[in-house]
């Protein structure tokens, strides 16, 4: 029922309501408080010593998980930190209902605990504390007034405190601390201003502390770092690397790599997906963790586009940088269709401000030329698209991507990444776009356009792209040797066939104009 009484959670006390009920729960001290600073506890584990301050349990309070602290303790905590959690086990909250006055036997036990002047270094019980007469000049029982402000001022540096300064010290720190309105005090000197942190002592080790606790103290060591300008960065790196590698190993903190890098190892360590799950397991031990295979692939989709394609093919490579060969899987990003990449290719160019332009009629007004062109670097091979039909067509911006793999350009791995565009290309090749009909060159350095074509090269007697002429007769002058027998896609794919009727022998390659290989595709020289 609304209103009901005696249901849920009691309303927490106030400050000032919470630390009048623990005055008046608290039994009388035994020991003023001017006599409880001139003694100090023969044995500080003894049951007369406060389990936080560690000093004589002037007013002790029983709480509600059995322990017993002195009063000073519980009002600092409750009026300075601002902390009602029990400060011993904090798994209660102080209030009037849970905390209670000591047995009369815990009292009298409390009397009968022995200390010592800190003057005189007489032994005696706290409850004959109060009989005790000690004339010294610093005794604020025998002789309060003889230590006045202009005493403390002029003593030496290197003196140690008087009980009655380490009061004023204390109680001038809890009122800094009380009316500041952050954790750090500053306090003015006649140079650098000092910086004090309340930090509590505590109790519990953090191992078996409260989640609540755990953050309060990690509150309390970032406002610390931040007061000496320092990052947790920095605090890691000043640790030795064998102490770096013990605490780190102890948080078990994961570590998680992002989707970019992770699509780099894949793509860096030729690996296929399967592989990459096998990794992602035995990382996993080390608490590293690879960004998801969904958002690899998609990631993958999106940096290689709509029209292309990416899988792991097997190619060749040398063996130690010898002639012997292994056949090893490497990534192959490619153009599904390259009919519709073209024309995307060619809208996107149409449509800029650019434009296309003829070259001052060099190129038919109703062609546009494409060149397919080869680049090796870093250990891979891209095949690209350039349009003619621009001001700039050997730059980035003006070239297509149709291929790449990460292997060599060997006739052999060629044949595997390209031979399946042999169709697409001759469609290419004279096909309406708009108004205009596309016209394909191949472009490349002479070594790339040998393999294309088929001829084998720089070594061969007759070593000429354009014509058959012999590599002894490179050095007669056109006026006395003539023009040669011009090279045509149909003379190389004949000589091609001989070349294979003959046995294809490399030796006899002279007599068949060094053609060796079908060409890649049907593109005139």
């Amino acid at each position: 029922q609304k209103g009901s009484k005696g249901r849920g959670r009691p309303k927490s006390d106030s400050s000032t309501a919470l630390i009048r009920s623990m005055h008046e729960i608290a039994p009388l001290s035994i020991m003023s408080s001017c006599e409880s600073d001139n003694f100090r506890l023969m044995d500080e584990s003894a049951a007369g010593s406060c389990p936080l301050c560690h000093s004589f349990m002037d007013r002790p309070l029983e709480l509600k998980c059995g322990s017993t602290v002195c009063l000073k303790c519980c009002c600092e905590r409750v009026e300075i930190n601002d902390n009602r959690s029990c400060p011993i086990c904090d798994s209660h909250d102080l209030s009037a209902l849970t905390i209670k006055a000591p047995t009369e036997t815990f009292c009298q036990l409390l009397g009968s605990v022995r200390v010592q002047c800190v003057t005189c270094s007489t032994v005696t019980t706290a409850k004959d504390a109060t009989t005790h007469s000690c004339h010294s000049q610093y005794s604020c029982v025998s002789s309060p007034s003889r230590l006045s402000v202009r005493d403390i001022l002029d003593r030496p540096m290197d003196s140690s405190l008087h009980p009655l300064e380490k009061r004023v010290t204390v109680h001038l720190l809890k009122r800094m601390m009380a009316t500041s309105s952050s954790s750090i005090v500053t306090v003015p000197t006649q140079r650098r201003p000092l910086q004090l942190l309340q930090v509590p002592t505590p109790v519990v080790e953090t191992a078996r502390a409260s989640t609540r606790t755990v953050k309060r103290r990690v509150q309390k060591v970032s406002e610390l770092r931040d007061a000496l300008g320092l990052s947790l960065a920095d605090e890691v790196q000043a640790l030795s690397k064998k102490k770096r590698a013990e605490e780190l190993q102890g948080i078990g903190l994961p570590v998680q790599l992002p989707t970019d890098h992770s699509l780099a190892i894949k793509a860096s360590l030729s690996m296929s997906w399967n592989k990459l799950r096998a990794l992602r397991r035995w990382l996993k031990i080390f608490n590293i963790s690879l960004a998801s295979e969904y958002r690899q692939r998609k990631m993958a989709k999106d940096v290689v586009g709509e029209h292309m394609t990416a899988e792991m093919v097997p190619f060749f490579f040398p063996v130690d940088g010898g002639k012997e060969v292994e056949v090893k899987e490497a990534p192959f990003v490619y153009a599904r269709n390259l009919i519709a990449t073209l024309s995307d290719f060619l809208s996107s160019h149409h449509s800029s401000t650019q434009g296309l332009t003829w070259h001052n009629n060099t190129i038919p007004s109703d062609e546009l030329w494409l060149k397919i062109g080869g680049d090796k670097g870093r250990g891979s091979f891209k095949l690209n698209l350039q349009l003619v039909n621009v001001l700039h067509p050997n730059s980035m911006k003006n070239t297509l991507l149709l291929a790449v793999y990460k292997a060599g350009d060997k006739r052999s791995n060629l044949h595997i990444a390209f031979d399946q565009f042999q169709e697409q290309v001759t469609e290419m090749d004279g096909m309406k776009w708009r108004e205009w009909k596309t016209r394909l060159f191949l472009s490349g350095d002479y070594e790339f356009l040998c393999v294309l074509y088929g001829l084998s090269g720089a070594s061969g007697r007759h070593c000429c792209l354009w014509c058959h002429i012999t590599s002894g007769e490179l050095s007669t002058p056109l006026a006395e040797r003539g023009h040669k027998t011009p090279r045509t896609l149909a003379s190389i794919k004949s000589d091609h066939e001989n070349f294979v009727k003959a046995g294809e022998n490399i030796k006899n390659a002279k007599h068949f104009n060094n053609c060796i290989s079908s060409p890649f595709f049907s593109i005139p020289i």
